[in-house]
């Protein structure tokens, strides 16, 4: 009887540090999905940060495209007009 006593006892202490273990897990897992969260939620926001960006510096590429573009037109009718110029002069 005294062995299945210490048997018991033996399974008991067992079974707490079991629940004690499982304890410990739950809290860790806890705290993993609330890292998890926001993790997530600060991912949103970068990703939304990138969109804007993104979507802003498409905006100056475009204007900066537009204006190299007008600057050659410019250039280019400066050239024509002093090619015309110094034709007049030598003339």
């Amino acid at each position: 009887m005294a062995r299945v006593t210490e048997k018991i006892s033996s399974l008991e202490r067992a079974l707490e540090k079991l629940a004690a273990l499982h304890q410990k897990t739950q809290e860790n897992i806890d705290r993993l999905s609330e890292e998890m969260r926001e993790f997530k939620d600060e991912m949103r926001e970068f990703k939304e940060w990138s969109k804007q960006n993104i979507a802003e510096l498409r905006k100056i590429s475009r204007k900066l495209q537009e204006d190299t573009e007008e600057f050659k037109k410019e250039m280019q009718e400066f050239k024509e007009w002093s090619k015309q110029n110094i034709a007049e002069i030598r003339e």
